[in-house]
């Protein structure tokens, strides 16, 4: 009988350890469910503005960045983002501003692989060209925040610097960068050389398919029809096969001067952005910037405002 007892003593002890050695071998781990929760507003703000600008200032108020879980379910995610950006497009751009400063300095002090996620959704939404939610000043402002943090992976910080380079440049408002070209019959030319009112600056690659689109729909345009002989309207091709620039002029009629950047100073001194392709740049008579990298329906819809005099 004592024998027996003293089995089930030492069984219980060896249970006992087993189930101690294991949670002493595992850290207390965050949910795997982590959930995006949306906040409430206070009924204090009652006015439309009064909500947008703290939904703004409080919109990832709920979100836990030290916990990784939520790349469990990208899709929710994802779409939580694609309503915060949809938010921001509704609000002033002082408070959208803001607001993705604060939403990008959470995100820098995030756990690491959800830091590095977000990141990538940033520059993916707003940065690259094919995106439908593109914004330059709100890129802006993300790249101003990481090039401010001090502890930021050096290497990847001088990539956002070159990508800031670039999208500071030639901003509505500001004057245009001028640049040297060559056009068919040989004669040289520059951006501030040309003659008429306003200047409508197209960067296009000869075998684009959607340079070709755009090219068919300002030419067979009314509005345009009805105002090229009032506005420079110059394609550029920035690359280097001169051959296949004039092989393909051909696509262009008497509207365009088709030019070639012969010195290749634009793609060098990277003075435009030109990722996208074509890329539409809308100048004064001053040269000053309308439009930078517009869509081929914004350059009409602006230049239809400026020949009625409504812009």
């Amino acid at each position: 009988m004592k024998k027996k007892f003293i089995n089930v003593i030492i069984f219980i002890f060896l249970l006992t350890a087993l189930f101690s050695c294991k949670e002493r071998g595992h850290e207390p781990q965050k949910s795997s469910s982590a959930v995006l929760k949306m906040i409430e507003v206070p009924s204090v703000y009652s006015t439309q503005q009064a909500r947008a600008k703290f939904i703004a200032e409080h919109f990832w108020d709920n979100t836990d960045f030290s916990d990784s879980a939520y790349l469990n379910d990208l899709n929710s995610i994802r779409g939580f983002y694609s309503n915060y950006i949809g938010h921001l497009k509704l609000c002033t751009p002082e408070i959208a501003k803001k607001s993705i400063e604060k939403f990008t300095d959470n995100v820098l002090n995030a756990v690491e692989p959800l830091k590095e996620f977000l990141l990538n959704m940033l520059e993916e939404s707003l940065y690259y060209p094919n995106s439908r939610i593109r914004d330059e000043d709100l890129y802006i402002c993300v790249l101003n925040t990481i090039l401010s943090d001090e502890t930021f992976n050096p290497v990847l910080k001088e990539r956002y610097r070159e990508q800031l380079e670039v999208a500071i440049k030639n901003r509505p408002g500001e004057l245009a960068l001028d640049f040297r070209f060559t056009t068919l019959k040989g004669r040289e030319g520059s951006l501030y050389g040309l003659p008429k009112r306003y200047t409508l600056i197209m960067f296009y690659e000869p075998n684009c398919p959607a340079c070709e689109s755009a090219i068919m729909y300002l030419t067979e345009n009314p509005v345009i029809r009805d105002i090229y002989q009032s506005i420079n309207m110059i394609a550029v091709y920035t690359g280097e096969d001169e051959l296949l620039w004039r092989s393909s002029s051909s696509k262009f009629n008497n509207y365009w001067i088709v030019a070639y950047n012969s010195c290749l100073s634009i793609t060098r001194e990277r003075l435009y952005d030109r990722r996208p392709s074509p890329s539409f740049y809308l100048l004064d008579k001053e040269r000053r910037v309308i439009l930078k990298d517009a869509l081929p329906q914004e350059v009409v819809h602006t230049i239809s405002k400026l020949t009625n005099g409504t812009l």
